[in-house]
């Protein structure tokens, strides 16, 4: 209960002897205490009660010292209590303030070290990009080095291959002079007068021959000759051809003539045009471009004659080696 209706109660059981005022106080103060009448209605009671008895004089008086009315947002909001709420809205934005301030000065703080981070970072790849780039020209200077000394001693390898080379067929040459030599001491001959081939080769014309025992396909039958300082045989006479024919009947043996790229050649590049009376019956199939790319290459018949295959089959071979001097 406020102090008002207090102090309004006091007065009416004062100002009001005719009525019992302590009875008419002790009903006033229940009302109000319960909520059943708010202080308005507590005026009510007052100013009927006291109209009885003192006259309407006297009920001026007590309005007079009543308090005023007040409005809602009065009675909600007194004066001294907006100014406390509107000070302490004030405190409470200022420590807002300063709260933020703080907050916003410790993240500058930590935005600063993560820039500072971040450059050396930066400065630390940038050395270690230097560092790579500066090794990546180091290796690239190396690896041309390396690679002309590699070309450097594959020239040097070549050319001593080459002198190897040289210097087995001077010796070979050789052997076969001594040879020749022996063979006129023993069989009382003039030198020079006869064709000199190693052992196991027959002599034609100014050539030696060999047909092998093995066989092999083409490409390592051409091989297997110019191991021998020689090639496989090239047939360019009727004589020559009766000859070679004489020594290979009837095994099916590898000659120098193939087919490839639309045209015949032997191997030593010479251009061959075909001559049925060459080949045997149905012979050759690829006589000219219209046979294709497809590479095919020559043998000696059964018969002594020519015929064409392919060049992987397996066959013996006769090498040629040409005399020199």
């Amino acid at each position: 209960m406020s102090e008002h209706a207090t102090c309004l109660g006091f007065i009416v059981g004062q100002l009001c002897p005719l009525w019992d005022g302590s009875w008419f106080l002790n009903i006033w103060l229940a009302t109000v205490e319960n909520g059943i009448l708010n202080e308005m209605g507590a005026k009510a009671i007052v100013f009927l009660g006291c109209q009885k008895t003192w006259g309407r004089s006297i009920t001026k008086s007590i309005w007079t010292w009543l308090p005023p009315h007040q409005s809602w947002s009065q009675r909600v909001c007194p004066g001294g209590r907006l100014v406390l709420a509107l000070l302490g809205f004030i405190s409470l934005i200022g420590l807002l303030t300063v709260v933020f301030g703080i907050m916003g000065h410790k993240a500058g703080s930590d935005l600063k070290r993560m820039e500072e981070t971040l450059q050396k970072v930066n400065r630390s790849i940038s050395t270690e990009m230097l560092a790579l780039k500066q090794k990546e020209t180091d290796d690239l200077k190396k690896l041309a080095k390396l690679d002309q000394t590699v070309k450097h001693l594959t020239d040097e390898m070549d050319k001593v291959k080459s002198e190897v080379q040289g210097k087995a067929v001077a010796l070979r040459n050789t052997l076969r002079t001594l040879n020749c030599d022996v063979q006129d001491i023993k069989h009382n001959r003039t030198a020079g007068k006869a064709p000199c081939c190693p052992p196991g080769w027959d002599s034609f014309a100014r050539s030696c021959y060999w047909v092998s025992k093995a066989e092999k396909p083409w490409d390592q039958a051409k091989v297997d000759c110019e191991d021998k300082d020689a090639h496989l045989v090239t047939i360019t006479s009727y004589l020559e051809q009766q000859f070679v024919a004489q020594r290979t009947k009837p095994r099916y043996t590898w000659i120098g003539l193939s087919y490839a790229s639309g045209s015949w050649k032997w191997v030593d590049g010479t251009s061959y045009t075909v001559r049925r009376i060459d080949w045997t019956s149905g012979q050759p199939f690829y006589y000219s471009s219209v046979g294709g790319d497809l590479m095919r290459c020559t043998h000696l018949h059964r018969d002594g004659r020519w015929s064409e295959e392919h060049c992987v089959r397996r066959y013996s071979w006769m090498c040629e080696m040409d005399l020199k001097g």
